[in-house]
């Protein structure tokens, strides 16, 4: 481990902490709708948060792949959380019978499998090697065929979910421009670091900043819940 906490670190914390007391916050009013799968989706952004903390803390490659091994439950689980929200903060929740929320589990749980056994097959990732690079030990990846097959699946969810509650705003007769502001910032900022990781659309030597943007996701949809009664 890395002596201390170091920006990266202290960031991807303050989002964890951020995120946890706001699951919790919501959780107690979880008869509000779209209470209780905002609050899992604030636990998956915990761990997510959490465990790149600890992966960017170490220095060993076998110790940081099985961090990253450990965020995955979180990264997986986003996606599909935003977009039952968005559709029972719509008011669509009848779209999801629990038989339906199974089946958008289904890709998750095959990327956690994956996830876990990649050394057998590399289909998710083709490769792990250390470098240096801003005074932290990174990971780079080659990405494997599932992970596209994963990724696709994750942007479809969160732009369907978005699209649901864009539309479900606008026709609202009495829109709150706050609560429309705070989910949008919530969901931007990850999309587009996320964007900019996978494509490499930056040459900076820093580590995957979509759980940095988590930070300012987290702290956009606690103000919009504390300050414009989100939910």
């Amino acid at each position: 481990m890395n002596p201390g906490f170091g920006p990266y670190q202290t960031a991807l914390f303050a989002a964890a902490a951020v995120s946890a007391v706001l699951a919790y916050l919501v959780w107690r009013n979880r008869p509000a709708v779209g209470a209780r799968p905002f609050a899992v989706l604030m636990l998956a952004v915990t761990e997510w948060s959490l465990g790149y903390v600890m992966q960017l803390g170490s220095n060993r490659l076998a110790t940081k792949a099985l961090w990253a091994k450990i965020q995955y439950p979180g990264i997986v689980c986003v996606p599909v959380m935003w977009f039952v929200f968005a559709l029972h903060y719509a008011g669509r929740e009848k779209w999801l019978p629990r038989h339906r929320v199974c089946l958008l589990f289904a890709v998750p749980v095959a990327t956690l499998l994956l996830d876990w056994t990649n050394e057998a097959h590399h289909l998710l990732w083709a490769d792990q090697t250390l470098s240096h690079g801003s005074s932290l030990v990174l990971v780079p990846h080659t990405f494997g065929v599932w992970f596209w097959v994963h990724s696709a699946y994750s942007f479809l969810l969160l732009t369907t979910g978005t699209v649901v509650l864009t539309r479900a705003f606008f026709r609202s007769p009495h829109p709150n421009l706050g609560q429309r502001g705070a989910l949008v910032s919530g969901v931007v900022a990850p999309w587009i670091a996320n964007v900019a990781y996978i494509f490499r659309l930056s040459s900076l030597p820093y580590p995957d900043p979509t759980p940095f943007a988590l930070t300012l996701s987290s702290l956009a949809m606690a103000f919009g819940v504390l300050r414009y009664r989100l939910l």
